[in-house]
């Protein structure tokens, strides 16, 4: 009869139902006119740093990240055996 694995459905609405951001059409719509549309803003990032991190013991290895900075503006350090946390 002609008809495919997905029966009436084209191909092109099959790929156009997949989407690379995990928030859906409708919330992306809202969220883009709550924060002013999809323009990013620019940041300023200091040449200086204010604060300096002392940390001796961290080991110098390619393959361990013994730093870490959370998405809550923490950042974790690994010393030793000991995990020191910073906010």
């Amino acid at each position: 009869s002609g008809r495919g694995l997905l029966g009436d459905v084209s191909m092109t609405d099959v790929v156009n139902s997949f989407h690379l951001s995990p928030v859906g059409s409708a919330a992306g719509r809202r969220l883009a006119a709550e924060t002013g549309g999809t323009q990013k803003r620019k940041r300023r990032i200091p040449k200086v740093p204010f604060k300096v991190l002392d940390a001796p013991a961290l080991q110098d290895d390619f393959y361990l990240n013994l730093v870490d900075w959370s998405s809550l503006n923490v950042l974790a350090v690994g010393l030793g055996s000991c995990v020191y946390l910073w906010s």
